[in-house]
């Protein structure tokens, strides 16, 4: 609701996914869209083996199985500077927690430490609004918090 309100009202919006899954609906909601891009950090291969490659303003960074901070980070530094390049008024956070290493259901290797310098790095963007995604471990508080207490600082 808030993307579609901030889109209607004119401003130019970047959605971030970092869930482990490509965001296929997200996706396909906006691809081709005026004043808005989704930019997805995903692993491959893992359900629903979409987002393989960019298409137009839908930026798709696969990640292997075993990704791990290091590597997600750099990831992510090209994640904003897509963002950067973009000029948005506003910035949409799709936040999964199925990137951590204990994790079920994915293979992605981050740890709690990841989470906070991703808060930490989120900063620059203003304003932003997250939403929850997937995370399946019983920390997923602990994570949670480890984004916000260090996007908010």
């Amino acid at each position: 609701m808030a993307v579609a309100k901030a889109l209607n009202e004119g401003k130019r919006v970047a959605i971030l996914d970092i869930d482990a899954h490509h965001g296929n609906g997200t996706q396909d909601i906006f691809m081709g869209g005026e004043n808005v891009i989704y930019i997805s950090l995903h692993q491959v291969p893992l359900y629903p083996g979409t987002g393989l490659k960019s298409e137009g303003n839908c930026y798709n960074i696969t990640l292997p199985p075993g990704t791990d901070d290091g590597r997600y980070l750099i990831a992510l530094e090209e994640a904003f500077q897509i963002i950067k390049d973009f000029k948005p008024q506003l910035v949409s956070l799709s936040l999964g927690l199925d990137t951590y290493c204990e994790d079920p259901l994915t293979q992605f290797q981050l740890t709690i430490s990841c989470y906070e310098k991703i808060g930490e790095k989120l900063r620059q963007f203003k304003p932003i609004f997250g939403v929850l995604e997937g995370g399946y471990t019983k920390k997923i508080g602990v994570l949670l918090d480890s984004v916000f207490k260090n996007l908010k600082e």
